[in-house]
């Protein structure tokens, strides 16, 4: 061992020693201490085996002194260690508080980087690989480890209530001050956010529909004005999860809302000079210059999109806004439960709902609607007292394996459109725009109630129509 070596044991060793005697003469910054700081943390032997007391006479409820260590030594030589009682005699000698919370950074940096090498010489095993049936199982446990242990502990689960008044008051006073009453990242519609102010932090937001409804563009649409917001903060981005479609598909897409032009194969082949040099530029100066982080992975899963919402944290950036598309594409962190497909769904919808609340981001999640709502559809399509098409609404129901969802999921939007019950309506429509009903059926902070959207497909762009009325309950 190098002489540079034994310097640095002997700092964390008389660092450690510090924190261990700041928390004996300053008992009210144990139980703080406690929830950041784990044994396996501490190199010293001698540390550990006294922090490991104080954790269990803390667990016990029994006061945390030096004569209460000390008898728990001597009753169990398993504590024992040599010199144990200069040791403790030692830490008897006053310190200042001061400086504790130094000593706890410190003291994770090299626990940290402890388990990192550690990690290491596990992965350089085969024995190790051998253990391993199966080589994805094998990296998801090593990528699991990786994130788990670069992740800062999350110290603030528990609060008393006038710990949450000023930020509780804070939310409080931005719904009566302004004209937004947007708490969340904003969706940048009006309607939409009068429901939900926003997308909130550590919710599960559910956006459903069937096939070729608009879920994905609506989705992306959100997205963008997510990216827009997180402009204002430097690091800020939103992380977009494509299990369906490629990069490339997701920004073509952006570009189309962004320029308003479609880019079909067949719209690119008859664009003139001009416009093609407007795309461009949008593309290269807007649509690339936004905080849009899209990972088009398939077959992903739970846990490799929480460890890669970690990766980017652990490299500086702050995940405001997380999409999935979609939730029937995803697999279980256990792996498939054969022929339990509820279970499946179940799984993964807990899963997600626990990194909403863990890494403390809203997350949109997209969802398949059954086929009951087309067969309730195509049976009602006239029903109604004057004889006129009637909207056949969504029902929670109509989410595919739905028990667990609802049950998970803080929001519930249903995409429906005009001409799934109305398909006989003489009304005009405009060439490649579709009325398509956005329907909040679940909201645990606010109402529900419906937005009615204009869908222009051609330029991926949902247009909120304001003068609709919108019922709002309870």
């Amino acid at each position: 061992m190098s002489e540079n070596k034994e310097i640095k044991n002997s700092e964390i060793s008389q660092i450690e020693f510090e924190l261990v005697q700041r928390m004996l003469n300053h008992p009210d910054i144990i139980s703080e201490t406690l929830l950041r700081l784990s044994p396996s943390d501490f190199y010293d032997d001698k540390i550990r085996i006294i922090y490991r007391i104080i954790n269990d006479l803390v667990k016990n409820n029994q006061p945390v002194t030096i004569v209460g260590i000390q008898d728990v030594i001597e009753s169990d030589p398993s504590f024992a260690f040599k010199n144990y009682k200069l040791v403790l005699l030692e830490l008897k000698k006053y310190i200042i508080k001061d400086g504790y919370d130094g000593n706890i950074n410190f003291i994770a940096k090299w626990s940290q980087e402890r388990q990192l090498v550690s990690l290491g010489r596990e992965l350089c095993d085969p024995e190790n690989r051998k253990k391993m049936a199966d080589f994805d199982q094998y990296l998801e446990s090593a990528r699991k480890k990786f994130f788990d242990i670069i992740t800062p502990k999350n110290i603030e689960s528990v609060h008393h209530v006038n710990e949450i008044t000023d930020s509780w008051l804070d939310l409080f006073h931005k719904r009566i001050s302004g004209s937004s009453d947007v708490v969340g990242i904003p969706t940048s519609f009006e309607m939409i956010d009068s429901y939900l102010g926003g997308f909130q932090k550590g919710d599960v937001c559910i956006l459903a529909a069937r096939p070729s409804r608009g879920k994905t563009t609506l989705a992306l649409n959100f997205l963008l004005a997510a990216a827009e917001n997180c402009k204002q903060h430097d690091k800020d981005v939103v992380v977009f999860f494509s299990l369906e479609m490629t990069k490339e598909d997701i920004f073509t897409k952006l570009v189309e809302n962004m320029s308003g032009h479609s880019l079909s194969y067949r719209a690119v082949s008859l664009l003139n000079t001009d416009v093609s040099s407007e795309i461009e530029e949008i593309a290269r100066e807007t649509v690339s210059k936004l905080p849009i982080c899209i990972d088009d992975k398939g077959g992903i899963s739970v846990s490799e999109i929480e460890q890669k919402i970690k990766r980017q944290i652990a490299i500086g950036e702050n995940v405001r806004f997380v999409v999935i598309d979609y939730l029937g594409l995803i697999k279980p962190s256990g792996g498939f439960q054969s022929g339990n497909i509820q279970a499946d769904v179940a799984n993964i919808s807990r899963d997600i709902k626990l990194i909403a609340k863990r890494l403390n981001i809203p997350i949109l999640l997209l969802v398949q609607l059954n086929r009951t709502i087309e067969r309730r559809t195509q049976d009602k399509k006239t029903i109604g007292e004057s004889g006129a098409p009637i909207r056949i609404k969504p029902q929670l129901s109509d989410l595919r394996d739905s028990g667990a969802i609802e049950q998970d999921a803080d929001v519930v939007m249903i995409l429906t459109s005009k001409a799934d019950s109305e398909t006989n309506s003489d009304e005009p429509k405009t060439k490649g725009t579709d009325i398509v009903y956005c329907d909040i059926l679940k909201n645990r902070k606010g109402d529900t109630g419906y937005v009615t959207f204009q869908f222009k497909k051609n330029c991926s762009q949902f247009i909120e129509v304001k003068n609709q009325s919108s019922e709002k309950s309870n």
